[in-house]
């Protein structure tokens, strides 16, 4: 009786887990794309261009053996408005809205990664990731690794008409 009153609260407490789309708990080499969004509505293309590029390094990125996820930020002071905004471009992995120019995403893939102070953005960083047995600290990290970076609309297109390219190395094994 005690083991069928466990699993009916587990059921309603912690609902079995929905697919994720892109994100692999592996260790690896491990490639994300950061869509920093506008804090207004965004345009169509620049909504096609953050499927396209998502689609395009996603792929690139799996071929060669690597992992892949997406990253939403939004530096719009209002959270509600802010994952509307990011809803537009479609599914991430992780969002991070909200503060402004403090929002904890803007801070690391911006101000951290010496990028300009220009919304919107595309970021393509890679980072080893290695798992752990230890309880304590179950994963490690290597450092960020800018592979890829289009800060305005203008460097977006440019970006999407040249197939999204990446360094010649951004997909190499070694970080």
């Amino acid at each position: 009786m005690l083991i069928g009153g466990a699993w009916a609260f587990r059921s309603v407490v912690w609902p079995e887990p929905t697919p994720i789309i892109h994100t692999e708990l592996q260790s690896g080499i491990h490639v994300t794309l950061v869509v920093v969004a506008p804090t207004a509505t965004p345009p169509d293309e620049m909504v096609a261009i953050v499927r396209d590029a998502t689609a395009a390094v996603g792929q690139a990125v799996r071929s060669a053996g690597m992992l892949f996820s997406t990253i939403g930020v939004s530096d719009d002071w209002s959270v509600e408005r802010g994952l509307d905004l990011l809803n537009s471009f479609g599914h991430f992995d992780e969002v991070i809205v909200g503060r402004n120019w403090f929002n904890s995403g803007i801070m690391m893939f911006i101000s951290d990664l010496e990028g300009p102070p220009v919304v919107p953005q595309i970021v393509v960083i890679r980072q080893r990731k290695t798992r752990s047995d230890s309880r304590v600290v179950p994963w490690t990290h290597g450092p960020i690794e800018e592979l890829a970076r289009a800060a305005g609309l203008a460097e977006m297109s440019n970006w999407a008409a040249q197939g999204f390219a990446i360094e010649p190395d951004g997909f190499s094994a070694d970080p």
